[in-house]
């Protein structure tokens, strides 16, 4: 009876160890080898698209996984061609588009039970990204976009770019496209304007409220990273300056949480972007490049690899609860407010690259100037402030500051 009691508290405890190694790391929820391009959900069902053999450009065939349950089961789908890979997808309801490396779009009306060929107006068969809006759906080619007003029954071109569209993200009528740089349009593809980030062959777009990431290779510092604009692209942060990401293919922002997948897998921002910790920790220690992520209820993706969302954002949480370091002073800057959440002090930084009058304000929730920090001609280098905010209210605050063409804007949080 000893031994037995024994035995049992030793397979409780291995049990226990095993769930949280499990919790701690990415796992391979499916044993496929393939390299893992792309992903989509219907906010239920999950799409990921594979290459056999090289990164993006292969004559080796695709195959489109689909999972039902929360990425525990991966079934493969026949999508009627597997000479090419599978570059994109997206889906809206029970429509999915897939497009591929040299065999144009396919599309299934059914949830990815049957597939047909989509490639009506079509003049291209190499498909980089796709875009869903409505009955309205965007593919990028090789030489610009293309547009279906009828659930890719017809096609029609839309723009050409010089570069391939790798990323295509939608918000109303705008439209941006990601080909060399990222391509901006304010009526629907109407006109086009080149907006940066300068340097940089951007291969992911994400939106959130008003502020754009890129992710991207960048031919400055041979490094690659993620940039933010909070005013429509004109002007730009290098977020990664302290971090070696490679090449960043996939980019997800989330309250103050940044996600990046890329060359050196994914790392993960919990203060938008002044710190990064690399989480590639895996079952197997074989954590691959990473060319899509995608979050769904409590778990982030990518591809067919898992992990806990919560755990990730704690686990950098905790690393991350340091004072940021100062931003090297080759571009305009505003870091983060360190402490944030603050009670009642909390450090400003900020840097300029040649002189310039600038201002520092403070606003209210209610968009009421508070505090006015800084008000004067400034010489480049990095600047600090100090704000007390004894006299202020518990509650969200904005800081903005203006230097020439220079205008950035950022969130704080006093808490009594």
């Amino acid at each position: 009876m000893i031994l037995f009691k024994m035995a049992f508290l030793l397979f409780i405890n291995s049990s226990m160890f095993f769930q949280n190694s499990v919790f701690c790391q990415w796992v391979q929820m499916s044993a496929s080898a393939w390299s893992l391009l792309s992903m989509a959900t219907d906010g239920h069902n999950i799409y990921t698209g594979t290459a056999l053999f090289s990164m993006f450009h292969t004559s080796g065939g695709g195959n489109i996984l689909l999972s039902t349950d929360d990425g525990w089961n991966w079934s493969i789908l026949n999508y009627n061609d597997r000479n090419a890979s599978i570059e994109a997808l997206a889906c809206s309801g029970t429509n999915v588009f897939a497009g591929t490396y040299g065999e144009g779009i396919f599309r299934s009306t059914n949830s990815g039970a049957t597939w047909s060929r989509s490639q009506n107006g079509i003049s291209e068969t190499s498909i980089f990204s796709l875009a869903i809006d409505g009955s309205n759906v965007y593919a990028g080619t090789y030489t610009g976009i293309f547009k279906s007003l009828n659930d890719g029954v017809s096609w029609s071109r839309l723009s050409n770019f010089t570069y391939e569209v790798r990323s295509i993200a939608l918000s109303g009528s705008k439209i941006y496209a990601a080909s060399g740089g990222i391509n901006y349009s304010t009526n629907s593809g109407g006109n086009w304007t080149n907006i940066g980030p300068s340097g940089s062959f951007v291969y992911s777009i994400f939106l959130k409220d008003n502020i754009i990431y890129a992710g991207a290779a960048n031919s400055t510092n041979n490094r690659g990273g993620i940039y933010r604009s909070s005013n429509n692209g004109a002007n730009w942060t290098y977020l990664t300056y302290n971090v070696n990401t490679g090449v960043v293919y996939s980019v997800i922002a989330q309250d103050t949480n940044i996600f990046i997948g890329g060359e050196r897998g994914v790392f993960v921002s919990t203060n938008n972007g002044i710190n990064w910790i690399q989480k590639n920790q895996s079952s197997n220690n074989l954590f691959p490049q990473v060319f899509t992520l995608l979050i769904l209820n409590d778990h982030i993706f990518a591809g067919t690899w898992r992990r806990q969302l919560a755990e990730i954002l704690d686990s950098t949480k905790k690393v991350t609860e340091f004072p940021p370091p100062v931003p090297p002073v080759y571009s305009y800057y505003l870091s983060q407010n360190y402490p944030n959440p603050f009670n009642p002090n909390t450090v400003i930084r900020y840097s300029l690259i040649e002189n310039r009058y600038t201002t520092l304000k403070v606003f209210d929730a209610l968009g009421k100037e508070v505090a006015t920090l800084v008000n004067e001609n400034q010489s480049p280098g990095t600047h600090q402030v100090e704000l007390d905010g004894s006299g202020f209210p518990s509650g969200v605050y904005f800081l903005q500051t203006h230097g020439g063409n220079f205008s950035e804007k950022m969130r704080m949080m006093l808490v009594k």
